[in-house]
């Protein structure tokens, strides 16, 4: 049975991804004292109690001073549409708003259950509470207070008195990936492409995307992951807390994905930033694919597609393992391509050799190419063994690591990837002494 879909709405502002992040157990939305921080649908999954089920966090309804709110609302009307439950959250603080009835309205004609609740309590006098919100004509307003945890756990028993026995079962991904780039490369569009659905807001200003959203979707009988992230911009562009937080949840989904996909814009071309995430993708050993989207808007010759794959090449030569796959979204041009290259990459990021294979190719570039001596000493490589994937980790014993030139420790790794058939993935080479 498919996961039941939890859809949590309200006005701007009231305290929905703070309850989201609440029933989560961690935070993964961001939240912040400014109308509108929220704008995708974050859909997550969640154990409520006996229940796994998806939450999905959406952008306030209503009464926001924001370009993209029809958008934002057409996102949270998708996920009313599709929920399962709806969870209506109100401000006790700020008693009934104008915006509250108009929402109350729109949910009485939903399909789904709804269970209303009055956000930020503490402080407020639960009588007042029932007599403010008396003319919304629910059957039941539960006060809590997300941020303290108060009556959360009764929300969490009333949501399960309300959902199917079992709540369904936990979705396993074959695969998770994370999209990273520039501001309006092309991230969110690539998104919907993939769920099939306009599951991201699109728009041509830079930064509409301020969290890190996934979104599940099959391709050739598997479950595929996908998380878009906020663009990431320059330090000193970066001003606002929302901002700041977006760039650590990006950078956060990149540690979390087992593939990363760096989207490059034809247009702009790979410049100081794309660098930027080049080095922390090579210094976490995370595995990666290089798209270059608007490909579409590129003039070509026979040589195009080979002078665009060197000077990327040229400018992150610290991803040299990356396929590099041109791309565009908005024609849908190999997009099936850059799926088949992520999913090659996922192979060779998990995989597992035998400690034999491992030791052979290290004896043979060290017998072709023996480590310089240190003060008259060479140091002495004893044996290799593979500690683990994702990525592939391999721990050389020696006398002196110390010792151990980072030149002749990337020729090592060159020789482990050619001779290991991994060639498409970063191999994590760690060196530890033994007498």
């Amino acid at each position: 049975m498919a996961l039941p879909l939890i859809a949590i709405v309200g006005r701007p502002n009231v305290g929905k991804s703070t309850l989201f992040n609440c029933l989560l157990g961690r935070r993964r939305a961001i939240v912040e004292d400014t109308p509108g921080v929220t704008r995708d649908r974050l859909i997550v999954q969640a154990r409520l109690g006996d229940h796994t089920v998806l939450l999905a966090d959406t952008g306030g309804l209503g009464g926001m001073d924001d370009p993209l709110e029809d958008d934002i609302a057409r996102q949270a009307e998708a996920a009313v549409e599709a929920a399962h439950l709806i969870l209506h959250v109100l401000d006790a603080r700020e008693g009934l708003q104008p915006g509250d009835e108009a929402i109350a309205h729109r949910l009485r004609r939903a399909s789904a259950p709804v269970v209303t609740v009055a956000n930020k309590c503490d402080g407020v006098d639960p009588a007042q509470i029932l007599a403010d919100f008396a003319p919304l004509g629910v059957d039941e307003i539960l006060p809590i207070s997300a941020l303290h945890g108060i009556s959360t756990q009764k929300l969490v028993e009333r949501l399960g008195a309300l959902l199917p026995a079992g709540g369904g079962e936990a979705v396993r991904a074959d695969l998770s990936l994370a999209v990273v780039g520039r501001p309006n490369v092309g991230k969110s569009s690539l998104v919907n492409v993939l769920a099939g659905e306009e599951r991201m807001v699109v728009s041509d200003l830079p930064g509409t995307t301020r969290d890190a959203v996934d979104t599940t979707f099959a391709w050739q009988g598997k479950q595929i992951r996908i998380c878009d992230t906020a663009g990431l911009r320059k330090k000193h562009v970066t001003r606002s807390g929302v901002e700041r937080y977006s760039v650590l949840r990006a950078l956060s989904a990149i540690l979390e994905a087992e593939v990363t996909v760096l989207m490059i814009d034809a247009t702009v071309g790979c410049q100081e930033q794309e660098q930027k995430i080049a080095a922390y993708l090579a210094e976490h050993h995370r595995a990666c694919v290089i798209a270059i989207n608007k490909w579409d808007q590129v003039a070509k010759s026979t040589q195009t597609h080979d002078e665009w794959v060197e000077e990327v090449r040229s400018r992150i030569p610290f991803l040299s393992y990356a396929p590099v796959v041109t791309l565009s979204v908005r024609d849908h041009q190999r997009i099936q391509r850059l799926l088949e290259s992520c999913w090659a990459v996922a192979e060779q990021y998990r995989r597992r050799l035998p400690t034999a294979r491992v030791n052979a190719v290290i004896e043979k570039a060290v017998a072709a190419q023996p480590p310089p001596r240190v003060r008259g000493k060479r140091p002495r490589i004893y044996y290799a063994s593979q500690t683990g994937v994702a990525p592939p980790t391999v721990v050389l014993f020696m006398n002196r690591p110390q010792d151990l030139s980072p030149t002749y420790r990337r020729y090592l790794l060159r020789h482990l990837n050619d001779g290991l058939d991994l060639t498409l993935t970063p191999i994590h080479l760690v060196l530890r002494q033994r007498q």
